[in-house]
């Protein structure tokens, strides 16, 4: 219910930067098929989510891929993000924690969730 929710509140136009994450899959197997977005995604398995919405245009973000993660990280994909300007940003996190925040799986991953971010 939260991915088909969160996937009906975008509009078309939108550029969608989605990290790796069950529940980022989820959200990129719920886009209308009518939607016109471009959904830029550092997971291959998500990029490739939406690959029969013919509206959608799919960027996948390439990098060395972390196999616990299955999302691109190292500095290929860093330098690849500089050059996104989103409009929506879904995260995939380990955890969440009062004091920490955010966690990732590990530093480089966290490191491109920071990139994603900005």
């Amino acid at each position: 219910m939260l991915a088909t929710t969160t996937a009906r509140l975008f509009q078309d136009g939108q550029v969608i930067l989605m990290d790796g994450g069950s529940t980022n899959l989820l959200v990129a197997r719920s886009l209308l098929r009518t939607l016109k977005v471009t959904v830029a995604s550092t997971s291959p398995v998500i990029a490739l989510a939406p690959l029969l919405h013919p509206q959608v245009e799919i960027v996948l973000l390439g990098g060395r891929l972390d196999r616990k993660t299955e999302t691109a990280i190292g500095i290929a994909i860093a330098a690849a993000l500089r050059g996104v300007r989103a409009d929506v940003c879904l995260l995939g996190v380990c955890s969440l924690d009062v004091d920490i925040g955010i966690t990732a799986a590990n530093s480089e991953a966290a490191l491109i969730k920071r990139l994603m971010i900005d």
